[in-house]
């Protein structure tokens, strides 16, 4: 849509992040009845996300508004050019964020009659980093920051496999249009209920109903209603109140919930629940124009017309000339006739300059280093961070993982939870757990090995050492490894055990034997 000869999102006034879904109840007070009409309540606000979140998709893939860009003069040529800015941004910031994910041991200050118990810690991460790479847990997480970044929410579903001990759980992405969680509306907010949408075809009556599956901590209910109805809600915006008749109960009413636990999580990286993509939509869509407009300039130009003033042609060139762009005036005046090139170009250097401070500005705000621009530092260690950017990515970077880490723990305490039940893991709680996030593991290794050295020389526990320098993915496991192939005191490196053998040595000196000699 344009207004004023600018482009601007359709529905630009709601994309100030997704509408947190609440209802004015408690979840003891939960009945088939009233989830019934919370569910009335809250589907117009869940349909508004969804709109929003399906519109965010389709700019993330390419459907942006430059396609409705027109042109009053010269409609022929009418360029509409898209740049994959987003695109790029989200994927750069999936990467760079998510990428190499792990759960560690928090480190606390511990005694001797604690290690043993330590030790155990570290096994009992190691296991629950190898039942997370089972269910290929790296690749759901990277899903969900993509998700968040496009659309600001992502919910997760948490399947329980009692029966299988090498992957005792899977966890699933789920398109956030299509299942959402119900909070209260209390100051504390805990989740009430979560909600999976899915249709059910009769296909000899040829009937599709939308099926509604809540969970609550106690219950699931299944409710359905004809998908016309909620189809023509997303089309036409008709909340009537009395079409409640509509929704049924399904049989069973009621199932009990043997985990007694909501399966679905939702994922957000902030509290307004804001994507980068509504960020930057306003600087994608001038980005673009200004490129579409460039590009007509240089086809216009190519195409310039010809003006002859006072010029005499015959008729039967005129049709020939004329659909070539050429214009014909006459003037009052006894001149000269003369043919003229009509051309204008753009400044170039005018519109360069504002199409770099706009794309500057976008990159800054959703914390993506530009990678065009070069620099004059170094391009290792802290002196690559604070060139072109990168600095303030890994600044946005640590708020994201914040948000994300506020998010995981609720995950993180159902999973524990059943691991322990089922004996597949020991007393691992969700504070003995800390979550990593590991970028440039390998940038300036050799400065990072030299890091470690002095740490451990300087009296840190090795295992804080190895955290700090954030080579591994997994130091426990690093650790655990090493310690079985090299001893307990691998740490110390070669030149340390040598010198601990030294001074053991030393410590320990040989017994003198005197020895007379016997004459």
């Amino acid at each position: 849509m344009m207004k004023g000869g600018v482009f601007i999102s359709q529905r630009i006034l709601n994309y100030n992040g997704r509408k947190k879904i609440t209802a004015s109840t408690r979840a003891e007070d939960l009945t088939v009845e009233s989830i019934k009409g919370i569910l009335w309540e809250v589907l117009p606000l869940h349909i508004m996300n969804s709109q929003d979140i399906n519109y965010l998709n389709d700019v993330y893939r390419g459907k942006q508004d430059i396609y409705e860009k027109e042109k009053k003069y010269r409609p022929d040529i009418n360029n509409q050019f898209v740049e994959h800015h987003l695109m790029h941004c989200v994927k750069f910031k999936t990467g760079y964020v998510f990428d190499g994910v792990q759960y560690v041991q928090i480190v606390n200050d511990v005694d001797d009659k604690e290690v043993e118990q330590d030790n155990e810690q570290m096994k009992d991460i190691s296991l629950l980093n190898k039942y997370f790479r089972n269910t290929h847990k790296q690749s759901v997480t990277n899903e969900v920051g993509k998700q968040c970044y496009i659309g600001g929410v992502s919910p997760i579903m948490v399947t329980l496999n009692p029966d299988n001990k090498e992957k005792p759980f899977e966890l699933t992405n789920i398109n956030p249009t299509q299942a959402f969680v119900v909070y209260s509306s209390g100051f504390k907010g805990e989740r009430l209920f979560s909600v999976e949408m899915y249709t059910e075809k009769d296909y000899v009556l040829n009937v599709t109903k939308l099926i509604f599956k809540v969970t609550t901590t106690k219950n699931v209910f299944k409710y359905s209603i004809p998908y016309e109805l909620y189809y023509g809600w997303r089309k036409d915006k008709n909340f009537a109140q009395d079409a409640i008749t509509y929704v049924v109960v399904n049989d069973p009413l009621e199932e009990v919930n043997v985990r007694k636990e909501i399966p679905i999580f939702e994922y957000t990286l902030n509290k307004e629940r804001m994507s980068i993509v509504e960020v930057g939509l306003d600087a994608q869509n001038a980005l673009n124009k200004l490129t579409s407009s460039n590009i007509d300039d240089l086809e216009q130009y190519v195409q310039s017309l010809t003006v002859g003033i006072d010029v005499a042609i015959d008729e039967d060139v005129w049709d020939k000339a004329t659909s070539q762009g050429l214009l014909l005036l006459k003037t009052t005046q006894d001149k000269r006739g003369s043919l003229e090139m009509l051309s204008q170009k753009l400044d170039y250097t005018a519109v360069q300059s504002t199409y770099e401070n706009i794309m500057n500005r976008m990159y800054t705000i959703l914390g993506v280093p530009l990678l065009n621009i070069g620099g004059g530092g170094g391009d290792t260690g802290q002196a690559r961070l604070t060139d072109n950017g990168w600095l303030m990515a890994d600044t946005k970077a640590r708020e994201d993982e914040v948000g994300f880490v506020n998010s995981e723990q609720y995950l993180l305490d159902y999973i524990l939870r059943y691991l322990r039940e089922k004996d597949l893991i020991g007393e691992l709680r969700p504070y003995d757990v800390e979550i990593k996030f590991n970028r440039n593991k390998v940038d300036n290794i050799q400065s990072m090995a030299q890091s470690y050295s002095m740490l451990v020389k300087s009296g840190i526990h090795p295992a804080i050492a190895m955290e700090v320098i954030g080579v591994f993915g997994d130091s426990n496991e690093v650790w655990q490894r090493s310690e079985k192939f090299f001893g307990k005191d691998f740490y110390l490196g070669e030149f340390g055990l040598k010198q601990k053998e030294m001074e053991t040595i030393s410590n320990n000196p040989i017994e003198e034997v005197e020895v007379r000699e016997e004459i």
